[in-house]
């Protein structure tokens, strides 16, 4: 793992469970359109995945939100 992402993983360690679980939801639909061959989710995984992503919840981020929230913490 690099220096980099070590350190984008601390930060996100200190966000809220809920902003937490979105910016996971983000990164697995960024590697699931990316490298589709290198990710599988279960059924499970992906029903969460789509709650996630078609709720109106106001704690959803949109993956422009994550990027900018990446790039205040130095990623």
């Amino acid at each position: 793992m690099t220096k980099l992402l070590e350190q984008v993983l601390a930060d996100v360690q200190k966000l809220s469970p809920e902003e937490q679980d979105n910016i996971a939801a983000e990164l697995i639909a960024y590697l699931g359109a990316t490298h589709d061959d290198a990710l599988q989710l279960s059924d499970e995984q992906l029903g969460e995945l789509r709650r996630r992503r078609s709720g109106s919840n106001s704690q959803d981020l949109k993956l422009e939100e994550v990027e900018a929230r990446l790039r205040r913490h130095g990623a």
